[in-house]
């Protein structure tokens, strides 16, 4: 490595990342028409699934065992019934009205955005103008001269930047 080398590298422009692999560019590239990625699909035991299968049943029955903190097992019966034909998600429905009409704010606000939808979001946004776009091309000419002789004689050692008149 010669010295420019060396010192590109000391100020960061050279960096010791590894070579990307053409399996990981693959996907970063779009899909093309007919392509699937994920042939499989998705799993059948995802939580989603589960927790439809729940709420669908009027019953649950099931065991649960786990182990406490003192290394003894425990063992959690849970049954229940809904008591009805209906579901756990009519049951649960059913409930979350009722709270929305004693008054539960959250119920309410859970019934509308499932019934209704969630409301839009409204952003309102305004450009604000700077004073450039306000001057003419003739007066942003001058502007950029006197910038550019203030810069030079700031570079010939006047600190102020103004120029000497003579």
């Amino acid at each position: 490595m010669d010295d420019s080398q060396n010192n590109a590298k000391d100020n960061g422009l050279i960096s010791n990342q590894k070579k990307v692999s053409e399996k990981s560019l693959a996907n970063l590239r779009p899909v093309k028409k007919g392509e699937v990625r994920n042939p499989n699909g998705r799993r059948n035991d995802c939580w989603r699934d589960i927790e439809n299968k729940l709420l669908s049943a009027s019953k649950i029955d099931f065991q649960i065992e786990t182990i406490s903190k003192n290394g003894s097992l425990v063992k959690m019966k849970i049954y229940v019934d809904v008591g009805s034909k209906e579901s756990f998600r009519y049951a649960l429905t059913a409930r979350k009205i009722q709270l929305g009409l004693s008054g539960d704010i959250a119920a309410i606000k859970d019934l509308q955005d499932r019934d209704m939808g969630k409301a839009k979001e409204h952003i309102e946004h305004t450009v604000v103008s700077t004073v450039a776009d306000e001057l003419t091309d003739k007066q942003k000419a001058a502007l950029a001269d006197k910038i550019d002789t203030m810069l030079t004689s700031r570079e010939n050692g006047n600190e102020n930047g103004a120029t000497d008149s003579k």
